[in-house]
């Protein structure tokens, strides 16, 4: 993304001199790119010897950002993740370039509800760490960004696998002849016990039987 689409980000209530300096920032941040871009075109020019030569002095965190800019300068990483580290963006990573950019573009998709406005775009730094099994399907060394509708669809699967095991361990409650099961501070009614309601005797038993 370039300073001047990053442009559109900027708030209208900036002040004159606020909004001088955050383009300055901006073309600052075009620069990080191209030097990023850069300085992975000069890795790639180096001999395949001089290259792991002077890549393996490094510690291993320099290791890993001259590794990343070689695969900007081979085309296979976008200059923006370059230096990321967050998890997001190790797995955008894994993805073809064009994905890369189109995600750092135009941010990632990700369902946050039931309703059908219930989608917000994340940028790759700030993906909540919960969401990202819902977004990202992975496997083999591979990774994509799940639709909308896959993300919908995965939704909707957990909702049904909890909702089945919460059955079973109803059904395991109330064959076992029991009127409830206490588990971790909670009562459980049995499917008969749900059924027919608690009495007032139920109640001051339940009680005791959670206070333990």
């Amino acid at each position: 993304m370039s300073g001047e689409e990053l442009d559109a980000y900027l708030p209208a209530k900036l002040s004159k001199e606020g909004k001088e300096i955050a383009r300055q920032l901006l073309r600052g941040f075009d620069d990080i790119t191209r030097k990023a871009a850069r300085l992975g075109a000069l890795l790639v020019s180096m001999s395949d010897e001089d290259r792991a030569l002077f890549i393996g002095g490094f510690p291993a965190h320099y290791r890993r950002i001259w590794s990343n800019l070689l695969r900007v300068g081979r085309g296979e990483m976008h200059p923006r993740l370059a230096t990321a580290s967050g998890r997001a963006a190790q797995i955008l990573q894994r993805l073809p370039y064009k994905e890369q950019e189109q995600y750092i573009v135009d941010l990632i998709p990700v369902v946050t509800g039931e309703s059908p406005r219930s989608v917000k775009h994340f940028d790759i730094d700030g993906l909540p760490p919960e969401l990202m099994t819902q977004v990202f399907a992975q496997g083999g060394g591979a990774a994509r960004v799940r639709s909308v509708k896959e993300q919908r669809d995965w939704r909707a699967r957990q909702v049904s696998r909890k909702e089945s095991a919460e059955e079973k361990q109803e059904k395991k409650s109330g064959s076992s002849g029991g009127p409830w099961t206490i588990r971790n501070g909670r009562a459980f009614l049995s499917a008969a016990k749900a059924k027919t309601g608690l009495t007032a005797e139920d109640v001051e038993r339940l009680r005791r039987e959670l206070k333990g």
